[in-house]
């Protein structure tokens, strides 16, 4: 039993100094959202489909890697995220973003039946001149109208990420805490400063742990994974805490 708690010890170390290590080196593998990047966020004016996004960014990007992020509130806006978005990329973007709901005009709608020969001539000649007048319009006159806005946004730090959870985080711990050493007492147990500190202490191993296996294995970090890891190592904070009391309670029993 000593030896594979001795083994564990030791793996445990490893997966630490390793994680320091290419952190120090190469940094977390943050998301493409978490770094410095160009944004387009385009507004429908209808409920639109994700996919239909996607592909229209696939088209216009090729290899370089994007984002689509919409807005869960309406569902009508799409943000397309790029480590840099040039101005023809942006162009062609809002191009097609312009027409991807619109409904073609029926030309022949337009016709009638008592059109003449020297009618026609005159109607080819004037669709030749709206032709050459679509192709000379600036993208500011396609997306007139319609509500887009470009902007470039820094690298969003790690420590800013998490600022928001840590003092919720660290209120549950203590009540948590708290309401663990009351229960201890309860049981008469005489260690309880002993049994808090080593359950707090595996819970920030853990937490050491998950990081450097992160930061190892090169998984992206986006805005929830680093908070999920903070509410995962309260779980485990409870239930170690849990299992301490059972165990006090059997022997006591």
């Amino acid at each position: 039993m000593e030896t594979k708690k001795k083994i564990l010890i030791a793996v445990i170390a490893i997966i630490i100094i390793a994680g320091c290590i290419v952190v120090g080196v190469k940094g977390f593998n943050v998301s493409l959202y978490l770094r410095e990047h160009d944004t387009l966020e385009y507004t429908f004016d209808q409920k639109f489909n994700k996919d239909d996004i996607k592909s229209i960014a696939k088209e216009v990007f090729g290899n370089k890697k994007f984002e689509i992020r919409t807005v869960e509130v309406f569902d009508d806006s799409a943000y397309i995220i790029s480590e840099s978005i040039s101005e023809e990329e942006k162009q062609a973007l809002l191009e097609k973003l312009v027409g991807l709901y619109q409904e073609p005009v029926d030309e022949e709608s337009n016709v009638t039946t008592e059109q003449t020969t020297d009618n026609t001539e005159a109607t080819d000649q004037a669709s030749e001149d709206v032709t050459e007048t679509s192709s000379n319009k600036t993208v500011e006159d396609l997306v007139e109208g319609t509500d887009y806005k470009f902007y470039h946004d820094s690298k969003v730090r790690l420590r800013d990420l998490l600022r928001p959870y840590i003092i919720p985080t660290l209120i549950s711990a203590i009540i948590i805490i708290i309401c663990m050493i009351i229960r201890y007492k309860i049981l008469n147990t005489g260690k309880v400063i002993k049994n808090t500190a080593k359950v707090i202490g595996k819970s920030i191993v853990l937490l050491l742990v998950l990081l450097s296996l992160v930061a190892i294995l090169r998984i992206p970090v986006s805005t929830w994974i680093l908070p999920g890891m903070m509410f995962f190592v309260l779980i485990y904070l409870v239930i170690n805490f849990e299992i301490e009391i059972r165990r006090k309670d059997e022997k006591a029993n």
